[in-house]
């Protein structure tokens, strides 16, 4: 008996998709995914959503796993647009190469299709098996620029240390609280303004995936210690003109 089916997340199906991440990627076994931890993502991050978690099976076993995770991005100076991301593609070295990640990608792209989403996007290597996959799905490339950040002739200093600019104006670099949240909102949501693609975010979601936890990128996430990993910098009168996260 060889049947294979394909559906939706059931509960108790976690501790096996994180074993299979676990296999299929070092980042998580590095972060040590667990099915508790995989569950957790979602308090956290809203776009990460269990209905939208598919598996394929064999013989009532999973063998496969792929996962739809929404995001709102920014598309010219005003524009909207809800995307089904696509992350997590997977399939235990003892089944690849029989057509179990097509199987469970096809499916995905056809429940997105149902529910209404107008655009699904990925991140994927260039020329190899998973691309061509991607590919022959309907996927088409994207290439997006890169973006350099100049090395500094000396190092980056903080701990409410003041530096002088270019210009001779007087900064201050020093850890962010949350008094900051609502000015660095802004200067996020002013970059949106500017450039496609980036991820739409509300308090709501600054505070829960920076203040409350903090997400290196989904689904890495630093719960119980709560870094401040949020650097500003802060004009002489007290207006915040930019920030980094490290």
């Amino acid at each position: 008996m060889n049947e294979m089916t394909v559906r939706t997340y059931r509960e108790g199906d976690e501790d096996e998709i994180a074993r299979l991440l676990r296999e299929c990627f070092d980042s998580f076994n590095s972060f040590a995914l667990t099915g508790e931890k995989w569950l957790k993502i979602s308090e956290f991050d809203p776009g990460f959503r269990k209905d939208l978690a598919f598996v394929a099976e064999k013989d009532g076993k999973i063998v496969s796993h792929a996962q739809v995770i929404v995001r709102e991005i920014t598309v010219g100076s005003a524009g909207r647009l809800k995307v089904a991301g696509i992350g997590n593609v997977s399939t235990f070295q003892e089944h690849r190469r029989e057509g179990y990640s097509t199987r469970v990608l096809a499916h995905a792209l056809e429940v997105v299709k149902e529910k209404g989403f107008p655009a699904s996007a990925l991140f994927a290597g260039q020329l190899g098996p998973a691309h061509t996959m991607y590919q022959k799905l309907g996927f088409a490339d994207v290439y997006l620029p890169a973006m350099l950040f100049r090395g500094v002739k000396a190092p980056l200093r903080w701990n409410n240390e003041v530096m002088p600019t270019q210009s001779g104006q007087k900064l201050e670099i020093r850890e962010s609280d949350e008094r900051d949240d609502q000015s660095l909102l802004g200067i996020y949501e002013m970059n949106c303004s500017t450039h496609n693609g980036l991820v739409i975010r509300d308090m709501k979601t600054w505070k829960s995936k920076f203040r409350d936890s903090f997400f290196y990128e989904c689904p890495f996430y630093e719960e119980e210690s709560k870094p401040n990993n949020i650097l500003v910098a802060e004009t002489e009168q007290g207006e915040i003109i930019g920030y980094a996260m490290s």
